[in-house]
């Protein structure tokens, strides 16, 4: 629930044009300032069609960024800040049926997305570099199951594009299926890092 993103547009893997194309896209409306060495109209432009709210051009100092930080961190107080990660209510459901009351099968679950998500992403990335449509759809339908079983609504509607559209994913250009990956990579950790969070607290 954070009140304002300072976004580096040069980042590796994935650059923050393309990061707040993701949240924008899950609907994630907290202010967005770039933060960039590129200071031309074009770069500019850039980052408004990326739906980024405000642009900021290296070196930024605390002059230049808190004037901005003010008006939009109070302005987005008063709006929703944040998606959820996980249906808590399915986490509940699995809670109850655990009747030592230690979450052993919230954490049975954890370790297995811990062990198998690696290696099925690694699967996937393999199946899109050899145009396996068949192997992706496969993939993709066996870990969209097991993130269903915890309500991993962000992972699970990624999973169901790239099961849906596996030929169309093995057709695309090399960049576009990184970027993919990369997008579901982020999406399984938010969902792991909220389970771990979901266990080491007790929810009433």
């Amino acid at each position: 629930s954070y009140l304002c993103i300072v976004m580096d547009c040069q980042m590796p893997m994935l650059d923050g044009y393309e990061a707040t194309k993701i949240l924008r896209r899950r609907n994630v409306r907290i202010p967005i300032v770039a933060l960039t060495a590129n200071a031309f109209q074009a770069d500019r432009d850039r980052c408004f069609e990326a739906g980024m709210t405000a642009y900021l051009s290296k070196p930024a100092f605390a002059n230049h960024l808190l004037p901005i930080l003010d008006g939009y961190v109070r302005e987005s107080s008063k709006a929703e800040t944040s998606t959820s990660v996980l249906d808590t209510g399915i986490l509940d459901r699995l809670r109850d049926l655990d009747e030592k009351g230690d979450k052993a099968l919230l954490k049975s679950l954890l370790k297995m997305y811990a062990e198998r998500s690696p290696v099925a992403i690694e699967e996937m990335r393999l199946a899109l570099r050899t145009g396996d449509s068949e192997s992706l759809r496969q993939q993709a339908h066996a870990l969209r199951s097991s993130h269903s079983n915890v309500g991993a609504t962000n992972v699970v509607s990624l999973l169901y594009k790239l099961e849906r559209d596996a030929s169309k994913f093995t057709k695309s250009a090399h960049e576009e299926q990184d970027q993919t990956l990369e997008e579901l990579r982020l999406e399984i950790g938010l969902a792991q890092k909220a389970l771990e969070q979901y266990i080491d607290h007790d929810f009433v």
